[in-house]
């Protein structure tokens, strides 16, 4: 009787997400990615791209690089500690509450920048500051927007979520070339200020947004305890879950009685545990953020300029990477809504994974100065713009697909939902972090440079 309620209220589930399909609700959804993920760093880097004078030539870069890697491990060992001793000390409301914080921490910078972004000068102090909260709200919403989705809410709306994430990169860039049409001539449509005052706007719709998903519960899969703000993920639908303990009695009538409980078995790691028909789509979705946020957006600019058949800062390797750069920013976010278009099956999703990979060590290969020859012809110059937008897209599509496999498994537990969703987010932070700073390292040491076409 039991196990046939459970499967009733399981179809009933599947039904009910079903049902919320609606163009109106991944847009809302897809609002509050973009109002919340890395909307503040995207604003810091175009603000630098239009008004030169804060890179001090080039130390900026060296700076947010450092305080990419140093916040990002150090922010993932923190997400590790919680997930491995306290994996359950935060309810759904207070995770509720979180995401409201970092999307209105978001708007209050922006604001703040748009008043203070030059004091200090020629320090900018508190421009080289926010790049620090702008990090930490980054990674908080890759630790916590992502899994609290794909665990709470119908599994499909973590592929608006991210395709919000990247579609504000997109659109920062956007309006920081309509503010500067015309790169080089030093001439601004309109002040800095007014352009960090645009940005907060993001954020502003964003936690519009958050505000009416709270408010009417779109999307939930679970009823949220009014009192305590909790939920009680389901984990009676999982045999390896609970154990039963029994122990006999004497009786003075009847002789012995037997006496059965059942209890919640705890693991090691429990946190962080992944179901096994999980572990192959985790494994593959974070090869490809590896592919590209680790080694294709690290070496990319030295891959173009080694494509490069005159010289290592002629036109053609400038316009091969502005054209694969570009490329890779409408690919990221289309990937993602592909998700929820043309959902792929396990072994589609294998096949991607490993042409995404190729690809990105095509990327690699020619920053290294590989096949050198081949990669300075035209075809070998479109073949890397199209590397590049294809380890961009297809990592979109594969990191949401991933995210989707794991909200989609009615046929897991809740709490396995949770845990296997952070697993996927903390190792996309704790591997591509340190191969950015080892990469990003030797590039400032020129053990990896463009390759002179003079001296080949």
């Amino acid at each position: 009787m039991a196990q046939q309620y459970a499967s009733i209220r399981k179809k009933r589930t599947v039904e009910n997400l079903a049902g919320l399909c609606y163009f109106h609700i991944y847009l809302i959804f897809m609002v509050v990615g973009a109002g919340c993920g890395w909307l503040l760093i995207n604003a810091l880097f175009n603000a630098m791209a239009n008004k030169p004078v804060l890179t001090k030539e080039g130390k900026t870069f060296g700076q947010f690089s450092i305080n990419q890697g140093v916040v990002g491990l150090v922010t993932g060992l923190l997400y590790f500690i919680w997930n491995f001793l306290y994996p359950e000390c935060l309810s759904l409301r207070a995770q509720q509450i979180t995401i409201t914080l970092l999307l209105a921490l978001n708007a209050t910078f922006c604001m703040l920048l748009a008043m203070f972004w030059q004091s200090d000068a020629p320090e900018y102090t508190f421009f080289m500051f926010s790049d620090i909260v702008a990090q930490l709200v980054g990674n908080a919403t890759i630790f916590l927007l992502f899994p609290l989705v794909a665990t709470y809410y119908a599994g499909w709306l973590v592929a608006p979520v991210r395709a919000g994430t990247d579609l504000s990169s997109l659109f920062a860039t956007m309006i920081a070339q309509a503010q500067n049409p015309h790169p080089g001539s030093g001439r601004l449509r309109f002040s800095v200020s007014t352009l960090f005052v645009v940005y907060s706007t993001f954020s502003v719709l964003g936690l519009l947004a958050w505000a009416c998903i709270l408010y009417f519960g779109t999307g939930l899969r679970y009823t949220m305890d009014e009192e305590d703000g909790t939920v009680e993920l389901s984990d009676s639908e999982s045999e390896d879950s609970s154990e039963e303990i029994c122990s006999t009695h004497e009786s003075d009538g009847d002789g012995d009685v037997r006496v059965c409980s059942v209890a919640h078995k705890q693991r090691a790691f429990d946190g962080l545990y992944v179901p096994r028909q999980l572990l192959l789509p985790i494994l593959f979705a974070t090869l490809s953020q590896i592919s590209q946020w680790g080694l294709a957006l690290s070496l990319g600019q030295t891959g173009a300029m080694n494509v490069d058949p005159l010289a290592c800062d002629g036109k053609v390797g400038k316009e091969t990477y502005r054209w694969a750069l570009t490329s890779s920013q409408v690919m990221v976010p289309l990937g993602s809504v592909m998700s929820s278009v043309i959902p792929s099956p396990r072994p589609i999703f294998y096949v991607i994974s490993v042409v995404q990979l190729m690809a990105g060590l095509l990327v690699t290969s020619a920053a290294f100065g590989i096949y050198l020859d081949a990669w300075r012809t035209p075809s070998g110059q479109s073949l890397y713009v199209g590397c590049f937008a294809a380890t961009a897209g297809l990592e979109g599509y594969l990191l949401t697909m991933a995210f989707r496999y794991i909200g989609d498994a009615v046929d897991v537990p809740g709490k396995r939902r949770q845990s296997a969703s952070r697993v996927l987010s903390l190792l996309g932070v704790i591997l591509v972090n340190p191969i950015s700073l080892l990469l990003g390292s030797m590039l400032q040491s020129d053990r990896i440079r463009c390759i002179d076409p003079g001296s080949h």
